[in-house]
C-alpha cells in the first residue's frame, strides 16, 4: 500500500493532502486493506525527553554508573540499554590467553569505531547460554524516522521509570519544569 497521510474524522480515515488523495484513488474500492498506521512523533514529546535527560545528567549521583560528566547522549544510550531498547552482540570468552587478548583488542576497536560515529556502546562480562561471554550493548535509534509516537511513548516511560529507580529523581517534576521553561521561551 502506498504511503499516505490520513486524518481520522469519526470512524473514517480521509486523505490529509492532495498527494495522499491521489494515492488513495489508486486503491481498489470495497476491498479490505491491511496497513500499519503510524502516529507522527510530536516534537514537544521528543524535546521534553531530551530536556529531561539533560537535567538528569546534571543531577546524576556522583559515583553512580555511568559517569555521564554532562554528556546527555552517553546517559541516553546507557539508559536505553538498561530498558532493553538495544542491540546485543555476544562474544564467547576464550580459554587461550593470547586469543582472549586479541578478542578484547577487537572489541575495543569496535567500541572506538562506534564512538567515532557518535554512538556509545557498553560491554559487560557475563554468562550467555551457560558459557562465559562478553556482551556488547548498543542503543537502538529513537529518531523521528525510526519510531512514531506510539512506539516512542513506552520506551520513554521505561527510561523515566529507570531514572527514578536508579536515582530517586522524580521525572514528573522535571517534565513540568521543562514544559514551563519551554513555554517561557
Amino acid at each position: 500500500m502506498p504511503e499516505m497521510s490520513l486524518i481520522r474524522i469519526g470512524r473514517a480515515l480521509l486523505p490529509a493532502d492532495e498527494d495522499s488523495e491521489a494515492r488513495m484513488l489508486k486503491i481498489p474500492e470495497r476491498v479490505a486493506h491491511k496497513s500499519k498506521v503510524t502516529v507522527p512523533r510530536l516534537s514537544k514529546t521528543h524535546s521534553t525527553f531530551f530536556g529531561v535527560l539533560s537535567d538528569v545528567c546534571q543531577h546524576w549521583p556522583h559515583g553512580a554508573e555511568p559517569n555521564p560528566e554532562g554528556d546527555a547522549e552517553l546517559l541516553r544510550s546507557w539508559l536505553l540499554c538498561r530498558v532493553d531498547h538495544c542491540l546485543k552482540l555476544d562474544f564467547p570468552m576464550l580459554s587461550d590467553a593470547k586469543a582472549q587478548q586479541r578478542l578484547m583488542a577487537s572489541i575495543d576497536g569496535m567500541i572506538q569505531r562506534f564512538r567515532i560515529k557518535g554512538e556509545y556502546p557498553f560491554w559487560r562480562e557475563g554468562v550467555v547460554d551457560g558459557e562465559p561471554a562478553i556482551r556488547l550493548f548498543l542503543a537502538k535509534s529513537i529518531s523521528h524516522e525510526v519510531m512514531d509516537e506510539t512506539e516512542f511513548r513506552p520506551v520513554a516511560d521505561r527510561v523515566y521509570a529507570e531514572i527514578y529507580a536508579l536515582t530517586g529523581i522524580d521525572v514528573s517534576d522535571l517534565i513540568i519544569e521543562h514544559k514551563t521553561r519551554r513555554a517561557a521561551a
